[in-house]
């Protein structure tokens, strides 16, 4: 539901050719291709809130809006979507819809692997293919190509995206939505969904909105599905290429040599024992935020560390079960309303940590200021409330 117009991403435009969920029963939300109101302007307001925090660097940011009138087409669809109750609806989205505006300075690593499988059949095809490669990590697409530049590329953008997650974990921010959410620089590109609680959080979240109970399991640890994403891709790219390359003869000379060479660093960068993606690094990074940056005990950063390697274990391909008897049901902690649409979320924290150490007011505070916009029933209120709500963002968030 997005293209890119006049060096801008544009998302909210109608389903797209590279869209196939409007065929997915269980992802009725995004069928249509628009993008409801109250997503666009929290994408506005969550991009000023990171700024404020400074982690404005983290996110590919939303630089502005367009409304209008919800297009007669779309009538009904928040009936199908809620099943019903349709009440539960933010009033601004049964009235409007969006497109939301940003910098089209970024390359999801699933946009490198489409360009693998639809490269046309000419020889100098593949070295175009590395050159776009490595401007997306980037580097300089005229340098001369190495192995070495390649593996150091990867291992330079994956540790920025580690960066990225560690430092949204420490105010408490949870993506929902980690799926090729993520630019090849570690950014997080849709933005309109978060939870941000403002301090740290460990555990599950359990979604209890019409009174469903769904978890999102492991938060605080979602950068190892982040990293499996990107191993993944990775390594369909190399496999992908090395099998063009096997079936077109057209392919010579430094060109087929190019292919092979950025092939082979692609494998090595996948299959290293000891990698960015291993679990000897990944378990020092995570070692290092426990009791670095959250100053949490030994005792505790042993067991959320052990935790950790189950879903590594989990994620990689080690294990097909999830880790058991770490993540216990406590008493449910006070309820949370997540800026995302209607959801209603009850903290279950780590066995041995402490919710109550934390403040994680600033829920509540986004939760405020985007009720006014969020019920607003025209144009000119709903960019009133946006502009009180930014300037009390400016004046309140350190």
């Amino acid at each position: 539901r997005a293209g890119v117009h006049r060096g801008h991403y544009l998302k909210g435009v109608g389903k797209t050719t590279l869209a196939a969920n409007w065929n997915w029963s269980a992802d009725i939300l995004h069928h249509t291709g628009h993008l409801r109101a109250c997503a666009a302007i929290r994408e506005l307001i969550v991009t000023d809130y990171l700024r404020a925090k400074g982690l404005g660097d983290t996110i590919v940011p939303c630089e502005g809006i367009l409304l209008k009138p919800l297009s007669s087409e779309l009538r009904g669809f928040f009936k199908i979507v809620t099943e019903g109750r349709e009440k539960n609806v933010k009033p601004l989205d049964l009235k409007f819809q969006a497109i939301s505006v940003k910098p089209a300075n970024f390359v999801r690593y699933s946009n490198l692997y489409w360009l693998a499988e639809n490269r046309t059949a000419r020889p100098d095809s593949i070295e175009k293919y590395i050159s776009n490669f490595i401007a997306a990590l980037g580097g300089s697409a005229s340098a001369p190509f190495s192995g070495k530049m390649l593996t150091s590329l990867v291992d330079l953008n994956v540790e920025r995206l580690k960066k990225f997650f560690f430092r949204s974990i420490r105010i408490g921010l949870n993506w929902n939505a980690y799926h090729n959410n993520f630019a090849t620089d570690g950014r997080f590109v849709d933005i309109e969904g978060p939870l941000i609680l403002g301090s740290p959080f460990l555990g599950n979240l359990h979604d209890e909105t019409y009174g469903e109970q769904f978890c999102f399991p492991h938060v605080g640890f979602e950068l190892i599905y982040a990293l499996r994403q990107v191993h993944g891709i990775l390594f369909g790219i190399a496999a992908r290429l090395d099998t063009s390359l096997k079936l077109n003869r057209d392919i010579r000379g430094e060109h087929r040599e190019k292919a092979i060479a950025f092939i082979s660093a692609l494998k090595s960068v996948t299959e290293r024992r000891i990698s960015k993606f291993s679990w000897e690094c990944v378990r020092q990074d995570f070692a290092d935020f426990f009791l670095r940056d959250l100053e949490l005990n030994s005792k505790l950063t042993r067991e959320l560390l052990k935790y950790a390697e189950g879903v590594h274990r989990f994620y990689f391909g080690g294990s097909d079960r999830r880790p058991e008897g770490t993540l216990v049901r406590e008493k449910k902690r006070r309820q949370l309303l997540s800026p995302n649409t209607v959801q209603k979320l009850v903290l279950e924290p780590f066995r041995g940590f402490e919710p109550a150490l934390y403040n994680y007011s600033d829920s509540a505070f986004l939760d405020e200021i985007l009720r006014p916009i969020e019920n607003s029933k025209s144009i000119d209120s709903a960019f009133n409330h946006i502009e009180l709500a930014r300037k009390e963002i400016a004046r309140t968030i350190r």
